[in-house]
């Protein structure tokens, strides 16, 4: 009888366990676990080595190297419940029947998937760079290789757990939408003889946004969800131009989500935006406003996200360093209840921190960190609490700020935001003593002294190439002996001048560039900018001329150099001119006349007894005295008939606004 008790004992345990084991959720069952997803993207859609880029792309994707498995255990301890991982089959494939992948690859994929199911994450496994189907649909040969592609892989995975997930096609831009209904059903129909009740993900047609999923067939299938991705506005999110945050920005994000959630009540299937984000090049403080907004509107509908991780431009987990990008905790923490409108200013006491609170909190810490620092408590408050100021800042530095709110065993995270402490204005100081007087030619390393973000601004603290200035991040290069020049330029850096003007007046300003690769640059005085690009010139050391004209007002004026586009290129100088043809008494100053005779024979006339002229100095635009003579009433006249053509400054008596003649 015992024997028989134990025998009944185990047969009921194992029949318990196969149902728990193999009962197959349904989508909207798994939909809470996969709410907060990352790409292991830019690894496995490689055309040769995974993780190896070709040379004409871009710089960043090139450490990627294959993925490792530390990886995972990264983000499993950050939070994320799901990895998508995009994968190329076509250049592991036969072209020919039987069309067969390569067993290495299709081992390797499956090792890099086990890395997810081992540590119980969801995986969303998909064909991705699959542009020679995508740009000949029409192609029957091909429709029948992409079948058995997923045919081979759905057979090698049909025994992974449900953990797995399967995505038809990566973003099938060049596809009609009939034909994308026609992929979508047919490969359904493929994954279905070998794993009946797997989810799958499906989309629409192009780049697989919301509007395109709308217009999408819906699969006749009980295990699927849909897809789309988003990086709107892209000339933000992709591109990293301007800023981002506004009330229309912000309603046009609700609304494009709000489609997704209309989708869903629609057709009662469940939804993910397997990509989304924005480009690290993005102004920080809209990069974190951005997926802040993002999240929290994408959760309280329902809807799951994975952010776009591609170890690039887009990271957010930075492979190699193995460190996190200031993104991870919005993205695993952030919600409807977190603490929300940051906002960071410039007191006189230091850097006030105001925040809006949703919940009433137990309590509420400030964290802060610098540039090359880790968030830390520098002060708790009471639940209540908006504001707070930080008097301890640290001038050149950025300091960036979060909220975090205690509520019984709950954190809520608000985004971080940055300020750049800068150094008072009262440092500001010509780099020369004395402000570049126009006529001029300036050397583009000699912008003023006054510190970081006071005069000068550059993207990292990293001091690179020459030590001809000692300031934090100045890149200068010495081109040839003793001349340097402005390098490393990025978008978003730029440098400051003073400069005096002597009258009103439009002047052309020559910028001398070297350039291996395109860029540009834009100057600003006043209000008024002018953008240039760079000509290639092949070599820092040739420099090829950049002209703008600009009216700039009289008096001591701030020239700012802006670099608009990164690229490889040198800045060696800036020459400004005024722009006219003849000699005219409003550009003399003290009272003074300078009156062309005839065959450039000068005469100068002083207007004011008070003023005894003594002595002229005649200065080519680069500075170079080219002429000096004594004068007096008696011999107040000179010739520049000796001289080439040209421009020529002439100081007369040591007046701070020379006399330009032409």
């Amino acid at each position: 009888m015992k024997v028989m008790y134990r025998k009944i004992y185990v047969t009921i345990f194992t029949s318990i366990l196969y149902v728990g084991l193999f009962a197959q959720n349904t989508p909207f069952e798994v939909l809470p676990y996969i709410m907060r997803g990352i790409n292991l993207g830019n690894t496995f859609e490689t055309d040769s080595i995974e993780g190896h880029w070709k040379e004409e792309d871009p710089v960043e994707w090139k450490d990627n190297g294959p993925a490792q498995e530390y990886y995972f255990d990264a983000y499993k301890q950050a939070g994320f419940t799901c990895v998508r991982i995009p994968v190329t089959w076509h250049t592991r494939t036969l072209s020919e029947i039987p069309y067969t992948i390569d067993e290495n690859w299709l081992l390797r994929v499956e090792e890099v998937v086990d890395w997810a199911i081992e540590r119980n994450m969801y995986v969303i496994l998909n064909a991705h760079h699959e542009t020679w189907l995508k740009e000949n649909y029409d192609n029957a040969l091909y429709r029948e290789r992409f079948d058995s592609i997923w045919s081979q892989i759905a057979t090698h995975f049909k025994d992974k757990s449900e953990l797995l997930l399967f995505e038809i096609i990566n973003e099938p831009l060049g596809m009609t939408v009939s034909e994308v209904d026609d992929l979508n059903a047919r490969i359904l129909q493929i994954m279905r003889k070998s794993n009946p009740t797997r989810i799958v993900l499906f989309s629409g047609n192009k780049w697989a946004n919301v509007d395109e999923l709308r217009a999408a067939a819906i699969p006749q299938d009980s295990y699927i969800m849909g897809y789309y991705h988003s990086y709107e506005p892209w000339s933000f999110a992709g591109e990293g131009n301007g800023t981002w945050g506004t009330t229309t920005d912000i309603s046009a994000m609700i609304s494009r989500i709000a489609k997704g959630k209309d989708w869903v009540n629609q057709h009662n299937i469940p939804l993910i935006i397997s990509e989304f984000g924005t480009d690290t090049l993005c102004d920080y403080n809209s990069r974190m406003l951005f997926y802040a907004y993002y999240v929290e509107e994408a959760y309280k509908q329902n809807i799951a996200c994975a952010v776009w991780d591609d170890g690039g431009t887009f990271n957010v987990y930075r492979r190699n360093q193995q460190t996190w990008h200031d993104t991870k905790e919005i993205l695993i923490y952030y919600s409807q209840w977190c603490p929300t409108q940051l906002q960071l200013t410039m007191q006189s006491n230091g850097v006030g921190v105001e925040w809006t609170n949703r919940i009433i909190a137990d309590s509420i810490h400030i964290e802060r960190r610098l540039s090359n620092t880790e968030f830390e408590k520098i002060a708790r408050v009471s639940g209540s609490e908006h504001s707070f100021v930080d008097s301890n800042t640290i001038p050149e530095d950025f300091h960036y700020y979060r909220i975090k709110a205690y509520k019984n065993d709950s954190l809520y995270y608000s985004y971080p935001q940055l300020i750049l402490v800068t150094p008072d204005e009262s440092l500001r100081q010509p780099y020369l003593g004395e402000a570049f007087t126009i006529p001029c030619t300036i050397q583009a390393e000699q912008f003023d002294n006054g510190g970081y973000g006071l005069t000068y601004f550059d993207q990292n603290f990293i001091q690179s190439h020459s030590n001809y200035r000692s300031e934090k991040g100045v890149d200068i290069i010495e081109t040839s002996n003793q001349s340097f020049a402005l390098i490393d330029n990025e978008k978003g850096e730029w440098f400051e001048y003073s400069v005096l003007v002597p009258v009103t007046a439009e002047y052309e300003i020559t910028v001398f560039v070297g350039a291996i690769s395109s860029g540009s640059f834009s100057l600003s005085c006043n209000g008024i900018t002018k953008t240039k690009s760079c000509t290639l010139s092949g070599s820092y050391s040739v420099l090829l001329p950049h002209i703008v004209s600009m009216q700039l007002p009289e008096g001591n004026q701030i020239l700012r150099l802006n670099i608009t586009k990164t690229g490889d290129f040198a800045i060696d100088s800036i020459t400004i001119v005024p722009i006219y043809t003849h000699i005219s008494d409003t550009y003399a100053p003290q009272n003074i006349q300078i009156i062309e005779q005839a065959n450039n024979v000068f005469t100068i006339v002083s207007n004011n007894a008070s003023v005894e002229l003594q002595s002229i100095s005649v200065y080519s635009l680069l500075g170079v005295c080219v002429m000096q003579k004594h004068i007096d009433k008696y011999d107040n006249s000179f010739s520049l008939s000796q001289l080439p053509k040209g421009m020529y400054m002439v100081n007369c008596g040591g007046s701070s606004c020379p006399v330009i003649v032409r």
